[in-house]
């Protein structure tokens, strides 16, 4: 029987990624919602939803089934012709909460089911990315790892850097290569770098290992909390050995 699994941004390049790794074993019934959803893409296990993280009618029929839910929202630039729902408090940071909160809802009483936020790591210079956006990222780990929210959910929160994709946003893949390298050769000096320069250690991760990562979080029941770059790694190599395994 297919586990269901909500992926609230499923046409984004993390939602796409991982229901992308969802295809190849057949394990989960993906419900990927987004604004832009169109049912005209369903295919055998995945299942895509229109609706809006920041409006909870919208979200009952989703989470019917109880399932697992991976919250996959987020914008780096606020986008004025939405308003205020266009800002950086409103979708990364209320739409988590929102979503969290109408899944807590359904919480039996024994089983915490997993809801997984995808965050951000350490903070890029405010030339590059607005401050506003980190802070909303860490108001949502805030609230999400409150007693309200973790007594009835299995919160886990991926604190990836730069994220890149041999799918999508290709351009980027150049400077995603130089900062791997970059972040190799200062990640053992972190320690004497100033706080404003700490994001130069930070390696760059795959969206596919982004994936992984989450699928082995929502699997893995001891799996819970805060997980930096290193610790998504190693989610990320659990769940290939698992699957290596079987394939054997």
């Amino acid at each position: 029987m297919s586990l269901p699994l909500l992926v609230v941004g499923g046409s984004g390049l993390v939602g796409s990624s991982i229901i992308r790794q969802s295809r190849q074993d057949h394990k989960y019934h993906i419900l990927a919602l987004s604004r832009s959803a169109s049912a005209s893409n369903d295919s055998d296990n995945v299942h895509y939803v229109q609706g809006n993280a920041l409006e909870p009618s919208t979200l009952s029929g989703p989470l019917k089934n109880n399932p697992d839910v991976v919250c996959a929202v987020g914008i780096i630039r606020e986008d004025p012709k939405r308003g205020n729902d266009g800002t950086f408090e409103r979708v990364n940071r209320d739409s988590a909460i929102t979503v969290a909160k109408a899944m807590a809802e359904r919480y039996d009483g024994k089983t915490r089911k997993c809801f997984v936020f995808i965050s951000a790591a350490n903070y890029l210079p405010s030339f590059m990315l607005d401050r506003n956006y980190y802070k909303a990222k860490r108001e949502a780990e805030a609230a999400l790892l409150g007693k309200e929210l973790s007594d009835r959910l299995r919160v886990v929160i991926l604190q990836p850097g730069l994220i890149y994709s041999y799918n999508r946003r290709q351009l980027v893949l150049p400077f995603a290569l130089s900062l791997i390298v970059g972040s190799a050769v200062l990640k053992p000096l972190s320690s004497h770098l100033p706080d404003q320069a700490l994001y130069l250690t930070d390696r760059p991760l795959l969206d596919d290992d982004i994936s992984k990562a989450v699928l082995e979080a929502v699997e893995n029941k001891d799996v819970e909390g805060i997980y930096n770059i290193d610790r998504i790694r190693l989610l990320a190599k659990a769940w290939e050995q698992k699957h290596t395994n079987k394939t054997k």
